[in-house]
């Protein structure tokens, strides 16, 4: 993209806003982002509204053109855009992204959650993000506090890729402590997106526009715990509007967070109890199975000797390992049809 079609397709984005339904209507009419500006404030197709927005920005716009090392921009409609964002209503004008944009090519899945997640809500998400990306599923989330920061974690530990959708400019990760994460998905080959111009600020609405996003790029959405109300109903709102799937990791009853299991139970999601409910499989072949006689190549298979069955914070506890590698060998040995989660949410040696 040149330097004129950047400036133009960013002033069209700023004339119309994050997520207007105005987007597909205005191109039409006018066939490209340098009409709108030329013609837009001679045409009553504009808005009364949107032609004065149209003059403040004919005096004031300044296009943004100093692009971060290895970041991108990708219009509406042209090569290199992601096709599941067509889906839609109110798609962006205008992509940022840093790093590898085509893994939006690949089999995605979104994964969202409460930011007051609890220990089981932890050990829910991460086992989940690293058995998707064994599978090699991306795992897109939006970097927040609690399930989505777990989910890219989870997602790097496991040796898989992972993608960032920010709720402002590159400039100004959310929450601030992210930058860490954020340079990490970047550093293991992910991809980092906004809508937003790297020097935009984060606002409210800033939210409430990506959780579309979130929906709409992942072509199924896994919620591991969150409230009745807030960013992972609505996203699963977007989700379900949109056809994509919508799973949600049986819980406590009794738990803060049960009521918003019971919302999104009610609004058509799938209970999951296994990241198998939501038909993974290794992407790759598996390794040839052990001889018979021989025992697995896996630090966590003595703990299941003698029929044992173990709950995901036991084998935490009892494995000697790093919580991330230790989720990757659990979630590899239910892949491969060696252990079983039973309905009590333990882990046991499948019977022969």
């Amino acid at each position: 993209m040149n330097s004129a079609d950047m400036a133009a397709w960013q002033q069209l984005q700023a004339l119309l806003g994050p997520g207007s339904h105005r987007l597909r209507p205005v191109l039409r009419h006018f066939g490209s982002p340098q009409n709108v500006w030329r013609q837009g404030a001679d045409s009553d197709f504009l808005t009364g509204e949107e032609r004065r927005r149209l003059a403040n920005l004919r005096q004031n716009f300044v296009p943004f053109t100093d692009l971060p090392k290895n970041c991108g921009m990708v219009a509406f409609g042209t090569p290199g855009y992601p096709a599941a964002l067509d889906d839609l209503a109110n798609p962006p004008a205008l992509l940022y992204f840093q790093g590898d944009l085509s893994l939006l090519q690949r089999p995605v899945t979104a994964v969202v959650g409460s930011r007051r997640i609890d220990g089981y809500g932890r050990q829910v998400c991460g086992h989940y993000a690293a058995a998707l990306a064994q599978a090699g599923r991306v795992v897109l989330s939006g970097t927040a506090l609690g399930a989505d920061s777990c989910a890219h974690r989870a997602a790097l530990a496991a040796g898989g890729k992972t993608v960032a959708v920010l709720p402002g400019g590159f400039f100004h990760p959310a929450p601030v402590r992210s930058a860490a994460l954020l340079r990490d998905i970047t550093a293991a080959g992910g991809l980092i997106l906004s809508e937003y111009r790297p020097d935009c600020p984060v606002q409210k609405a800033g939210y409430y526009q990506r959780n579309r996003l979130l929906a709409a790029l992942g072509r199924q959405l896994f919620i591991p715990q969150c409230g009745a109300a807030g960013g992972a109903q609505m996203t699963a709102d977007y989700a379900l509007k949109l056809g994509r799937p919508v799973y949600a990791a049986a819980g406590d009853i009794f738990s803060e967070h049960a009521q918003g299991l019971t919302a999104l139970l009610q609004k058509g999601a799938r209970a999951t109890a296994s990241p198998a409910d939501m038909g993974l499989a290794p992407a790759v072949p598996s390794a040839a199975p052990p001889p018979p006689g021989s025992e697995p190549d896996s630090p966590l298979w003595p703990l299941f000797a003698g029929g044992r069955a173990l709950l995901p914070e036991e084998v935490l506890a009892a494995g000697g390992m790093p919580p991330g590698a230790a989720m990757q060998a659990l979630s590899r040995l239910e892949l491969e049809g060696l252990l079983l989660r039973r309905s009590d949410g333990r882990y046991a040696k499948t019977k022969k």
